[in-house]
């Protein structure tokens, strides 16, 4: 059987549950790390079912649907939660009124002149 069982729907349900929660306690409480928290959760769950499918060789084929189903989620929950983290981390910057994206680009361009030097 597989780690979580993606194919039933009642779990399904609550890792959105879960993850809706997780989503709203980030943003009230401007913790991004919370969303990255369940981006790994969900990386590990991906990465347990892949292997599962790659390890065990002779698999009936409800058990091979319930694992494909499964690392489908898994994908499709790492891209949601993924995406929630980096909203949450822009709101998070724009509510400091820091610019990530330029501090970032600036450092760099900063390092590539200074080794033109």
């Amino acid at each position: 059987m597989p780690i979580v069982n993606f194919s039933n729907t009642v779990t399904v349900v609550l890792a959105i549950i879960l993850l809706l929660l997780v989503l709203y306690i980030g943003k009230n409480t401007q913790r991004s790390w919370l969303l990255a928290g369940a981006v790994m959760v969900f990386l590990i769950l991906f990465v347990g079912h892949v292997c599962e499918i790659t390890l065990i060789k002779d698999m009936s084929t409800e058990l091979r649907n319930a694992l494909n189903t499964s690392v489908i989620i898994d994908f499709v929950f790492v891209l949601v939660s993924f995406a929630g983290y980096a909203w949450l981390n822009y709101l998070h910057s724009k509510g400091e009124n820091k610019q990530v994206l330029e501090e970032n680009s600036n450092f760099y361009s900063k390092k590539k002149k200074q080794k033109k030097r």
